[in-house]
């Protein structure tokens, strides 16, 4: 007999980015006081030029797993919940984009 584990979604439990915070914030800005932060933003500046909030959106967060610098799993949390998820998912590179259509609610 097997059993069946719901696997939770990556990044479910980052809140949702606020409005008062732009995609072209840097990364820099928001992160320059902490050391170990600083060092990941400077790594996505320097192999994959990310320098926005935005920037990272377009490329996804998981170019954060690349960075070989020691990040504790609780900043790394730090970092997402800082920023938080967008709103919506950016188009992906190409232009196109799935919309989902849901069925208006009768009654």
């Amino acid at each position: 007999m097997s059993s069946v584990v719901k696997l939770s979604r990556p990044f479910a439990d980052v809140p949702v980015r606020s409005r008062r915070v732009s995609p072209e914030v840097r990364l820099i800005d928001v992160f320059g006081k902490d050391v170990q932060l600083t060092g990941l933003c400077r790594y996505l500046d320097r192999v994959y030029d990310i320098w926005t909030i935005g920037e990272l959106d377009a490329a996804g967060w998981n170019v954060v797993n690349g960075y070989d610098g020691k990040l504790a799993k609780k900043k790394r949390e730090l970092f997402f919940h800082t920023i938080g998820k967008p709103a919506e998912p950016p188009p992906p590179a190409g232009g196109a984009h799935v919309l989902e259509f849901k069925k208006p609610a009768l009654g």
